[in-house]
């Protein structure tokens, strides 16, 4: 009985002490998810890809008309002005959509943050659900 005890302790230790690509993996989803809720982060993010739709808003459209007829794509918008960009061919509501952005994003990462904290909680299941599977394949 003794016997057993001491290769459980040192099984366990051994499990803790050693590197393991099970906690590597836990530790990397909760990684991604403190980054995920970090406000700052959220902050950065948003702001980046609020200032990168509003320069695509602001882009002149007639480039990418001219290039579709050059491929032969034919007269896409033969009717589109000179000067007119993504965002006025979007329509009245394209000028909210970079502060929607900066609204929306913060929510949606902490969305992210909560499925990256699940992934971590249920990967443990997850692997051992494979290796039963593997071992319940038959064999050769």
């Amino acid at each position: 009985m003794a016997k057993h005890i001491k290769i459980i302790f040192a099984s366990v230790a051994m499990t803790v002490c050693m590197p393991s690509p099970l906690f590597a993996n836990e530790s990397k989803a909760d990684e991604v998810a403190r980054k995920l809720e970090d406000p700052m982060t959220q902050y950065m993010v948003a702001g980046a890809l609020a200032a990168i739709t509003k320069q695509l808003l602001d882009m002149e459209v007639k480039p990418f008309v001219d290039a579709m007829d050059k491929a032969g794509a034919g007269e896409i918008a033969p009717d589109v002005p000179p000067d007119a960009t993504l965002g006025q061919m979007a329509g009245p509501g394209a000028e909210r959509l970079p502060k929607e952005i900066v609204q929306r994003v913060p929510k949606l990462m902490d969305s992210l943050a909560g499925l990256a904290s699940a992934y971590g909680d249920m990967l443990p299941e997850l692997e051992a659900m494979a290796k039963r599977a593997k071992e319940a394949m038959p064999r050769d």
